[in-house]
């Protein structure tokens, strides 16, 4: 016991004289510049240690600070400074056009040494390495590659329909398995079948692991020592739940992936992304020893992000069509015309451009509730200055995309689901793109958001086009309104929720013609 004391109080020890230390020098140093920006007052040492939100819902945190300080807001934890953009201006001022110095990420004690997760690409460092990552994903999920998945997404979302038709009140495992199928054919060529196939289902326990650590501070980034402590110690919690997070996550990324090796060795695996740069790999006579180790980093990611980003925007989309009715109204029109007109099918991709106020309704809904409030936190390299306030060389800087998302001024009554506010047609000009925002920032953005896009447009389409979603019922015959309070997390859901899908006339035919009975 009394060597375990020894190490707690070494721990803190270090971290308080660190601490000092790194503060002072700070202090010695900015008073060179110009003002920081503004935000919650210090108390020395510890810095804003106490103003930082601790329970997942930081974004709601900025957002009131971006209130009261501006669009730009500085916070110190334990002398490491974080910078807080709230608008999209300043965003893509820094991100975008000074995207060389604001591209690299800060690093974690619980993502680098604790978990190990440094070979998911959205927390890599920005370099060389990066780079090679990045260059896969763009081979594969740039908008002219994404067509090759056209036939996968349509087989999934045909299925995804039946599913629906024979069991309505499952509709989040339905969605889950949509995204899982697309993401697993597509990256792997494995083909689910099971209604509760193992490795979807390890994707989303994976998914909820990446979702408690992706968006919180630990008191082991803080003081690093604490990676040290014995895990029966009081306050090792995460410690502990960091060793289940590990496992889940290193399967996520080497299980399919050696499920693929070995159907390759016996001549049975399908083409996919993974199959093809390994085919590449084998068929040059000489490269870097570690590109199966880029490969295998990439599939892993590939199928941990877009599976559950793809979820979240589907099952916003059902949610306000059961709060707006006239909503769903008007886009159901929309897509009873483009469909009856070409035959009585399905929704496909080549409608997309037919059915404006879909669209409308999708991008609306990744405003309205984007899946990823905060985006992944950026570091800048050198020091910098952005309207008239000096950004420290290594601070964390984080685009609030729920502030950019919910500002007044580009988006009139914010927490009202209005897809009318994207509309061009007849002169009207439409409100800022949310794409540019969404999928974060600058060089850091997401490489699969078109393959995402896709994805959400054939399953809402289709949706629309087969069922009409309304509200549950109590026992009395009232309608049960769902809540539009969603989890926390670096990813929110909807909370739970019930409604009832009811088949229109055309349903049954239309699933015929695409071959599901």
């Amino acid at each position: 016991m009394g060597s375990t004391t020894s190490v707690v109080s070494a721990a803190l020890a270090f971290g308080i004289a660190a601490t000092i230390a790194v503060t002072r020098d700070r202090w010695a140093k900015e008073s060179r510049y110009a003002p920081l920006p503004p935000g919650p007052p210090k108390i020395p040492l510890i810095g804003n240690l106490g103003d930082m939100p601790t329970l997942g819902r930081e974004w709601e945190t900025y957002t009131q600070w971006a209130q009261k300080y501006g669009e730009i807001v500085y916070v110190e934890v334990l002398g490491h400074p974080i910078v807080i953009l709230n608008s999209f201006k300043a965003a893509t001022e820094l991100f975008d056009r000074r995207g060389s110095n604001y591209s690299d990420r800060p690093s974690t004690t619980m993502l680098r040494d604790v978990l190990g997760w440094d070979w998911i690409i959205g927390f890599m460092p920005y370099g060389e390495w990066w780079r090679r990552h990045r260059k896969v994903f763009h081979t594969y999920f740039n908008p002219k590659a994404v067509v090759a998945q056209y036939p996968v997404q349509r087989k999934a979302a045909h299925g995804f329909m039946k599913s629906l038709l024979e069991s309505p009140s499952k509709f989040e495992d339905h969605a889950t398995r949509f995204s899982g199928t697309i993401i697993l054919e597509s990256v792997y060529g494995y083909e689910v079948r099971a209604e509760k196939d193992p490795y979807v289902e390890l994707v989303h326990k994976a998914d909820e692991a990446f979702n408690k650590v992706a968006g919180s501070t630990f008191l082991v980034d803080i003081i690093p020592l604490m990676r040290h402590l014995p895990l029966w110690l009081p306050g090792t919690k995460s410690l502990r739940d960091a060793q289940k997070w590990k496992k889940l996550a290193l399967d996520m990324r080497s299980v399919p992936f050696k499920l693929l090796q070995d159907s390759m060795k016996d001549g049975t695996a399908p083409s996919s992304l993974v199959s093809e740069e390994i085919n590449k790999i084998q068929s040059r006579s000489e490269g870097p020893p570690d590109d199966l180790d880029v490969v295998r980093n990439c599939a892993g990611a590939a199928y941990g992000a877009a599976a559950d980003t793809t979820t979240s925007t589907i099952l916003t989309l059902i949610l306000a069509m059961v709060l707006q009715p006239e909503v769903q109204k008007r886009a159901q029109a929309e897509v009873d015309a483009v469909v009856k007109s070409r035959g009585g099918r399905l929704p496909d991709f080549d409608d997309m451009s037919a059915m404006p106020y879909v669209e409308c309704c999708i991008t609306e809904a990744l405003r309205w509730r984007p899946v990823i409030p905060c985006a992944i936190p950026h570091r800048n390299i050198n020091g910098d200055e952005y309207e008239g306030y000096h950004i420290p060389a290594g601070s964390v800087v984080i685009g609030n995309i729920w502030a950019i998302l919910h500002d007044a001024t580009d988006y009139p009554e914010p927490e009202a689901f209005k897809p009318e506010r994207f509309w061009g047609h007849n002169g009207h000009t439409p409100a800022r793109d949310p794409l540019a925002t969404v999928f974060g920032f600058g060089r850091r953005v997401c490489p699969g958001k078109h393959l995402a896009m896709n994805s959400v447009f054939l399953a809402f389409a289709s949706i629309l086009a087969t069922f009409t979603i309304s509200c549950a019922k109590d026992e009395s015959g009232n309608d049960i309104i769902p809540s539009t309070v969603y989890t926390y997390g670096s990813t929110i859901h909807p909370q739970p929720f019930e409604c009832v899908f009811t088949p229109r006339p055309e349903a049954v035919e239309m699933l015929q013609r695409a071959g599901e009975f």
